[in-house]
Protein backbone atom coordinates (compact mmCIF):
# COMPACT_ATOMS: atom_id res chain seq x y z
CA UNK A 1 0.00 0.00 0.00
CA UNK A 2 1.26 3.32 -0.54
CA UNK A 3 2.19 5.40 2.02
CA UNK A 4 1.35 8.90 1.23
CA UNK A 5 -1.73 11.04 0.83
CA UNK A 6 -2.39 14.39 -0.75
CA UNK A 7 -1.88 17.26 1.84
CA UNK A 8 -2.01 21.34 1.44
CA UNK A 9 0.55 23.17 3.95
CA UNK A 10 0.02 26.65 5.44
CA UNK A 11 1.85 28.78 8.03
CA UNK A 12 5.45 28.40 9.16
CA UNK A 13 7.56 25.53 7.54
CA UNK A 14 9.59 25.46 10.22
CA UNK A 15 6.89 25.99 12.88
CA UNK A 16 5.20 23.53 15.29
CA UNK A 17 3.12 20.77 13.56
CA UNK A 18 -0.63 20.79 13.59
CA UNK A 19 -3.01 18.63 11.72
CA UNK A 20 -6.30 19.58 10.63
CA UNK A 21 -8.74 17.55 8.67
CA UNK A 22 -11.30 19.50 6.07
CA UNK A 23 -15.62 18.87 6.37
CA UNK A 24 -17.55 16.70 4.23
CA UNK A 25 -18.09 18.22 1.10
CA UNK A 26 -14.45 19.71 1.64
CA UNK A 27 -10.87 19.90 0.75
CA UNK A 28 -7.53 20.75 2.18
CA UNK A 29 -7.95 24.83 0.71
CA UNK A 30 -10.09 25.54 3.16
CA UNK A 31 -7.29 25.52 5.63
CA UNK A 32 -6.14 28.22 4.13
CA UNK A 33 -8.14 30.40 6.95
CA UNK A 34 -5.37 29.44 8.79
CA UNK A 35 -2.28 30.82 7.17
CA UNK A 36 -1.97 34.06 8.80
CA UNK A 37 -2.59 33.21 12.26
CA UNK A 38 -0.32 30.18 12.03
CA UNK A 39 2.62 32.61 10.46
CA UNK A 40 2.32 34.60 13.29
CA UNK A 41 2.47 31.93 15.56
CA UNK A 42 4.86 29.45 14.27
CA UNK A 43 2.44 26.88 13.43
CA UNK A 44 3.20 24.11 10.43
CA UNK A 45 -0.34 23.63 9.55
CA UNK A 46 -0.29 20.38 7.04
CA UNK A 47 -4.27 19.36 6.07
CA UNK A 48 -4.72 16.13 4.18
CA UNK A 49 -6.86 15.18 1.89
CA UNK A 50 -8.52 12.41 2.88
CA UNK A 51 -10.17 11.61 0.14
CA UNK A 52 -7.32 10.80 -1.55
CA UNK A 53 -6.38 7.85 0.55
CA UNK A 54 -7.03 4.46 -0.73
CA UNK A 55 -10.49 3.85 -1.57
CA UNK A 56 -10.20 0.15 -0.63
CA UNK A 57 -9.48 1.10 2.96
CA UNK A 58 -12.21 0.09 4.88
CA UNK A 59 -12.88 1.33 8.69
CA UNK A 60 -10.33 0.16 11.34
CA UNK A 61 -7.72 -0.12 8.30
CA UNK A 62 -8.74 2.90 7.03
CA UNK A 63 -7.53 5.29 10.49
CA UNK A 64 -4.53 2.78 10.94
CA UNK A 65 -3.40 3.68 7.49
CA UNK A 66 -4.20 7.31 8.34
CA UNK A 67 -2.30 7.22 11.72
CA UNK A 68 0.90 5.97 10.34
CA UNK A 69 0.78 8.84 7.41
CA UNK A 70 1.15 11.29 9.96
CA UNK A 71 3.33 9.18 12.31
CA UNK A 72 5.73 9.46 9.29
CA UNK A 73 4.89 13.64 8.85
CA UNK A 74 5.53 14.25 12.22
CA UNK A 75 8.76 12.32 12.41
CA UNK A 76 8.88 11.64 16.07
CA UNK A 77 7.59 15.81 16.50
CA UNK A 78 4.80 16.09 18.72
CA UNK A 79 1.54 16.88 16.76
CA UNK A 80 -1.19 18.66 17.55
CA UNK A 81 -4.60 18.04 16.16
Amino acid sequence: MEDRLDYLEYGCPEGKLVICFHGASGSPEECSVFYKYAKEHGLRVICYDRFSICSSLKEQDYYKHLASIIRNKANGEKVIF
